[in-house]
């Protein structure tokens, strides 16, 4: 389904990239919105209203990859400073190292996405 495939996206902290961003217009913009654009010309609209429409959806669909995980933010970097202070090294704390940045990149996404919807 479509959260699939935004969460199947290239996400950044700054936001998704362009082809994703084109999609979700694409589904987020209204009947009207689609005519008055016509055809292929979703990506090219200027409109206030849908930018902000498709910057929730993937703020949304941010929040939700973050809730879906079974840890927080917080748990991995607790048990990565622990890590680091045993002086452990290798694969898990490799590992957990991915994870915490893949957080925070959805996190900051979620929250810029949000500040200019």
């Amino acid at each position: 389904g479509l959260v699939d495939s935004i969460r199947n996206g290239t996400a950044t902290a700054n936001g998704f990239v362009d082809e994703t961003v084109r999609a979700v217009r694409v589904v987020a913009a209204t009947d009207t919105e689609l005519a008055s654009m016509g055809p292929g010309r979703v990506s090219e609209s200027n409109d206030l209203d849908l930018s902000k429409r498709t910057n929730r959806i993937l703020a949304a669909v941010c929040e939700e990859e973050l809730e879906s995980l079974p840890t927080t933010l917080d748990d991995d970097l607790k048990q990565l400073k622990a890590m680091k202070n045993a002086g452990s090294f290798g694969i898990e704390r490799s590992t957990l190292e991915f994870r915490v940045n893949k957080k925070r990149v959805l996190r900051r996404c979620a929250e810029n996405l949000k500040a200019i919807s």
